[in-house]
């Protein structure tokens, strides 16, 4: 259910952030810097409609359980009987929810292969739900092998029939170049149409944009204006950029009460970075008093979706015995395991840098004997297994 570039969606170990129909962005850990205020009156905006697609739908992909914004299947109340009467006379919207039931194995047995067959012959129909659902699978290798080429067709046949959660992952598949030439004027203009529907995903990404100037013109009141509709929908990226925003004076002014308040709201929703950032206000006392049993909380928390920040973190609460008992062995293992995941993603920008880290791990292992910095090594797997972490 949560991630950013790529598209929305994050498995439930992680228990992060619920995002569009197979759309996944990794969510961004960190946003550094105090950006000045420019406001550009003539930059597109996008108006509201009453559609929702705040409907949270479930399924697995390769042995993870995701949960993502959808539109409802209009026959999800169908019994299967009348479900299966329906798809024998070639009804696309029947083909399409039978095909989600058999993808996520609701009332009947779980079969990929039939998914696959009804998801196709209802997308070839015209049915928008199921190209979009049978674009997400090609994306995310719900039928065996991803296809990026194969999930844009579909996508941009959904989207083009107006359909919100294409509109938005085919924006996605554009800004990241994904089955297709990166191109950020075409992600801006799908982003814009899917946040026009009121999909919360397309305007904090629209946000973004506005935010850094990629695709558009920069406008930070615009991205303020969007991270608010957005995090007023409770999508946690949303509301920690809203946060950011206001932690650096972005909205004109720093408010840390508000900055505070929305962090909580956006860890609360699972939000890694949120929950990272909290830990740092407890762990420093910024804006808060020095609490390290609610900064060891939110690190632990966002530790198991692989934050470096929250492992390199919780390394120094083990080192120092700040809230737990001093253990050098386990403050090593999960300094080596941050400095691996930061490694591991090059494109990632942390707070914590390999220098902060090797410099910890130099002034820990000069406390250590043979034996433990041994034992530390073999703490390793043993931290990955507990916190879910897969390198």
């Amino acid at each position: 259910m949560f991630q950013p570039p790529r598209h929305l969606f994050t498995a439930l170990t992680c228990t992060l952030l619920v995002l569009c129909l197979f759309a996944c962005e990794k969510p961004d850990s960190t946003k550094t810097g105090n950006s000045p205020s420019n406001q550009q009156e003539n930059a597109s905006q996008p108006a509201q409609a009453n559609t929702d697609y705040n409907v949270i739908s479930q399924t697995t992909v390769n042995g993870q359980e995701i949960q993502y914004y959808s539109a409802p299947f209009p026959l999800a109340d169908l019994s299967l009987k009348d479900l299966q009467e329906r798809v024998s006379e070639k009804d696309a919207a029947a083909m399409a929810e039978l095909g989600r039931r058999y993808a996520n194995g609701i009332g009947v047995s779980r079969n990929i292969v039939e998914a696959q067959k009804l998801y196709i012959q209802a997308a070839e129909e015209g049915d928008m739900t199921a190209q979009n659902e049978l674009a997400g699978a090609y994306d995310y290798g719900l039928f065996g092998e991803t296809d990026p080429e194969k999930a844009v067709y579909w996508y941009r046949k959904a989207a083009e029939q107006g359909f919100a959660p294409a509109q938005f992952n085919l924006g996605v598949a554009y800004e990241n170049g994904t089955g297709i030439s990166t191109n950020f004027e075409e992600s801006h203009k799908w982003y814009l149409k899917a946040a026009e529907q009121n999909l919360p995903a397309a305007q904090n990404a629209l946000a973004k944009q506005f935010d850094t100037g990629r695709g558009v013109k920069r406008n930070f009141d615009k991205a303020i204006e969007l991270y608010q509709m957005a995090a007023e929908k409770n999508f946690p990226e949303a509301q920690y950029n809203l946060a950011v925003s206001y932690s650096f004076g972005d909205v004109g002014y720093e408010n840390h009460e508000k900055a505070f308040k929305l962090y909580l709201k956006a860890a609360k929703n699972g939000y890694a970075g949120a929950q990272s950032n909290l830990g740092n206000y407890y762990l420093f006392g910024k804006w808060v008093s020095v609490d390290y049993s609610k900064a060891f909380y939110w690190f632990d928390l966002a530790a198991k979706q692989m934050d470096t920040n929250a492992i390199f973190n919780l390394g120094q609460m083990y080192e120092h015995g700040l809230h737990i008992s001093k253990n050098f062995i386990k403050g090593y293992a999960f300094y080596q395991l941050a400095m691996q995941i930061l490694q591991r993603r090059p494109d990632k920008t942390f707070s914590i840098t390999e220098a902060d880290i090797l410099d910890s791990i130099a002034t820990l292992k000069a406390q250590m004997s043979a034996s433990e910095i041994a034992a530390g090594e073999a703490e390793i797997p043993k931290v990955m297994q507990e916190y879910g972490i897969v390198l």
